[in-house]
Formats: structure tokens, sequence, C-alpha cells
């Protein structure tokens, strides 16, 4: 059997005589309580579930507005937010979730419902230790640099798709 090293968290055992290859358990069972390929179909799954629901909440509050101001977004982001923030009160006071669950919610679920979230609870982290230039400059550049990327991406479309 020989080792297989595709990534640096993932390592792949490689069965020649039944041509299998199977994730080991030697490198990441021990280290992390769950298999990093777990790790990823349980992100996949969140983030399935994640996206369709800001998808018909966004769709469904664009639907009652007019349209031109983004309702939706504003309140997925309000709600991811909120959501992230209530979670990780619990994972740091209650230790309320296990890896599992809190991969699941966090980065799969929440954060294909939005980035927003986590945008927000790491300026409010920021704030919290004290860290007002810090916090400033991570809004800022999430502000500045992300509207200047879709400036940029229009620009660029326009010019090279025709």
């Amino acid at each position: 059997m020989n080792i297989i090293l595709l990534n640096p968290a993932m390592e792949f055992a490689v069965n020649r005589r039944d041509r299998l290859i199977t994730p080991t358990t030697k490198y990441n069972i021990e280290r992390y309580g769950v298999l990093m390929i777990e790790k990823f179909l349980i992100v996949g799954c969140g983030g399935f579930f994640g996206a369709i629901s800001r998808y018909a909440l966004s769709g469904l509050v664009h639907r009652w507005f007019d349209g031109r101001f983004p309702y939706g977004t504003i309140l997925v982001n309000i709600i991811g937010s909120f959501l992230l923030g209530f979670l990780m009160y619990l994972v740091q006071t209650k230790a309320a979730l296990g890896p599992g669950p809190r991969l699941f919610l966090t980065i799969g679920l929440l954060g294909a419902f939005t980035t927003y979230s986590t945008f927000a609870y790491e300026s409010y982290e920021l704030l919290l230790g004290q860290r007002y230039t810090a916090a400033a400059v991570n809004i800022l550049m999430h502000l500045i640099i992300g509207i200047g990327a879709v400036w940029g991406a229009i620009i660029f479309a326009k010019t090279f798709i025709k």
C-alpha cells in the first residue's frame, strides 16, 4: 500500500491490488476528530442549503419590493450576521456545537447564505478587542475593494466580452 499526499491536510492510501483510493485516518482523525473528506462533505451540504436559502429568501423579498434597492441582500446579510453571532457566542461560551455541526452551520450554511456574516463578525471581534484602526481598515477595505472589484469586473467584461 502506498500513501499519496494530495494535500497536506488529506492523505489517501492506494491499494494497488484492489485499485481503491481511500482516505487514511492516521493524519486526520487523531488530530481533528473528523476526517478531512467528511469535513468537505459537511461544509458542502451546509453550503447547498445556505445557497438555496439565500436564493429563495432574497428572491421572495425582491418580489415584495420594487427591486431598485437590494432589500433581499440586506435581509440575508443581517440574518446571517445575527445567526453567526448567535452561534459563535454559543460555541465560545457554552461549547454548544461539536466540530461537525459547527462546520455545517457556520462555514457551510451561513457561508453560502452570506459571506457578509463573517465580515460582520470579524469586524465585531476587532472592535471588541479595541482594535479600532484595524476594524476601520477591515470595513473600508471590504467596501472599497468589493465595490472596486465589481466595477473592475464590469469594465473588464465590457472590454473583452462582446
